[in-house]
């Protein structure tokens, strides 16, 4: 995960849940500065587990997700613009394509 994003955002805290379900390792990370923002991610079994998890989401308020081949990410605000929530997320669909 990235320490930093544009528009403020600081890594606070991510701590390792362990696996479940179709995750095999899941973290949860807090964001601060340009809002408050939590971030699950799922390390997946596969792709096609990913892609199911994000066709399968229920639409939630102030939250959005995002998938790649390995990880299955949900983004939660409390606090912040959408600017700034899209460049965090930005951030994060970055760091995780280099893994």
């Amino acid at each position: 995960m990235p320490d930093n994003a544009p528009m403020g955002w600081q890594l606070k805290s991510i701590d390792a849940m362990g696996g479940r379900g179709d995750c095999k390792q899941i973290w949860r990370v807090e964001y601060s500065g340009g809002g408050i923002a939590h971030v699950d991610v799922c390390e997946t079994k596969s792709s096609a587990t990913g892609l199911d998890l994000q066709q399968n989401w229920k639409t939630k308020a102030n939250t959005v997700t995002f998938f790649n081949d390995k990880y299955f990410v949900t983004v939660n605000w409390d606090e912040g613009e959408r600017p700034a929530v899209t460049a965090l997320v930005g951030a994060l669909e970055k760091r995780l394509a280099l893994k």
